[in-house]
């Protein structure tokens, strides 16, 4: 699910939160057809991402997802929320 936020960035990149995820919670950044993954709670890297490297793509607007994170930081958490699957015993994948 593509995330709309409130504040759009400067640069157009796309963030996304998909319903089935089992990680830890966490959005993806997509820009020039490169996707990276994020942690909602601090917007750091997740660890394969950390562990392979953010693509450079990605690290020149790193200011800007910062920003646009910390300007929608609620909407993110609450579309995560949302996104939990109810079938399934995702209720432990809830951000309080």
């Amino acid at each position: 699910m593509v995330v709309k936020v409130q504040k759009p960035p400067r640069v157009n990149f796309k963030i996304e939160i998909y319903p089935n995820e089992t990680e830890e919670p966490h959005f993806k950044v997509t820009y020039q057809n490169v996707t990276c993954r994020f942690k909602i709670l601090d917007c750091e890297p997740m660890k394969a991402e950390a562990k392979n490297g953010i693509p450079s793509s990605i690290q020149k607007i790193m200011k800007q997802i910062k920003q646009t994170w910390q300007d929608n930081k609620e909407e993110l958490i609450k579309r995560w929320n949302a996104s939990r699957p109810t079938s399934q015993h995702h209720e432990h994948q809830k951000i309080k």
